[in-house]
């Protein structure tokens, strides 16, 4: 029999709840929480090719809690312009640009508008978020139509005293950036977290009780016109889901989720990933280029971002365009570990 004590009253081993909803655009600025959580902050995203196939990654998010320094609350340009060949920061494209305090949100007719807070310093920028599309402006810099993969995707992770609700909008994207024309993937996603948390730095419910070993928002579209996106993530105890959509109607959920990850030379980002999903293998494979070296420390302290690709191993479709943004978290250890006598498999209760 297990030497594990049982777990403290209130922990259900870090298991998830996953589910689609229907995008509301009044949900954006709604200031109400959720099973005891509240509204942390809202992230818009991009992942963007070039016609060269230069590699782009902008980031914007408005701060409902208290929003810290850096990329909490400004816009940021990554690309692959550069002589690393790798994601860095490109400060020409950003570094005027108005931040995203006081922004000002308009909700008319079923579209929320978010431009910069009167009077404030900077470039202008414009989010028109509606029920199936948005477009997002920032001036000088890039104007992007994105198109929505519905449903909106959610999943939830309660713990004893923190936790999070992450309700995540991907898009298809076309448009021009930096006098480019641009195709990828957009992402607007909505944290809900304890009133003080902060995602990835206070009252955290991944990063501060070391809860998982990878976390990735993917999608991809074959040549065939076939689409899929969704989420995936692995951890300790029971945490572990997947969640994604065909956006034909079809909504695919999963807490049996195990991760082998294989870290590069530096540990800091993966190699390779391979996940098994009810029995189904899929593998993350990096792009070579699409490290993100210069967040760590800063918004991403402890887990580096990295770009690649999420297939099922096997996969015979050929990809058109496609992302998967996320990470591994080294400093929590790579494999599964149970820290409780709950949720260990049959196999393993007796080790």
């Amino acid at each position: 029999m297990s030497q594990k004590s049982w777990p403290k009253r209130g922990y259900f081993g870090s298991q998830v709840l996953l589910g689609p909803f229907q995008t509301d655009p009044a949900d954006m600025v709604d200031p109400r929480g959720y099973f005891g959580l509240v509204p942390e902050g809202v992230s818009h995203y991009t992942s963007l090719r070039d016609e060269e196939g230069h590699l782009y990654s902008t980031t914007r998010r408005f701060p409902v809690q208290p929003p810290g320094e850096g990329g909490r609350k400004t816009l940021i340009v990554q690309s692959t312009r550069n002589s690393d060949n790798v994601l860095h920061f490109e400060p020409r494209l950003f570094a005027d640009s108005a931040d995203s305090i006081g922004a000002l949100a308009t909700l008319q007719d079923g579209e929320l508008r978010r431009t910069k807070a009167p009077g404030a310093a900077g470039k202008s920028f414009e989010i028109v978020f509606r029920r199936d599309s948005m477009s997002w402006s920032e001036e000088g810099v890039f104007d992007l139509e994105c198109r929505q993969v519905e449903p909106g995707l959610q999943w939830y992770l309660p713990l004893r005293d923190v936790g999070m609700l992450y309700a995540t909008h991907l898009y298809e994207v076309a448009g021009v950036l930096d006098d480019r024309r641009v195709r990828g993937w957009a992402g607007v996603e909505h944290c809900y977290m304890v009133e003080g948390g902060k995602l990835y730095a206070e009252k955290e419910p991944l990063c501060g009780p070391e809860t998982h070993t990878t976390w990735y928002t993917w999608g991809t579209k074959y040549k065939d016109g076939s689409i899929e996106t969704g989420h995936f993530a692995s951890g300790h105890d029971l945490f572990g889901f997947a969640i994604y959509t065909d956006g034909q109607g079809r909504v695919v959920t999963s807490t049996k989720v195990d991760a082998l990850i294989k870290p590069g030379q530096d540990r800091n980002f993966p190699e390779q990933i391979v996940l098994t999903i009810d029995g189904v293998l899929w593998e993350f494979i990096p792009d070579p280029r699409g490290k993100m070296p210069d967040f760590l420390g800063k918004s991403q302290p402890t887990t580096p971002q990295n770009e690649g690709i999420w297939r099922r191993v096997g996969e015979t479709r050929e990809p058109e365009s496609w992302f998967a943004w996320g990470e591994i978290a080294p400093s929590h250890g790579l494999t599964r570990s149970y820290r409780s006598r709950f949720g260990i498999p049959a196999e393993a209760y007796n080790k």
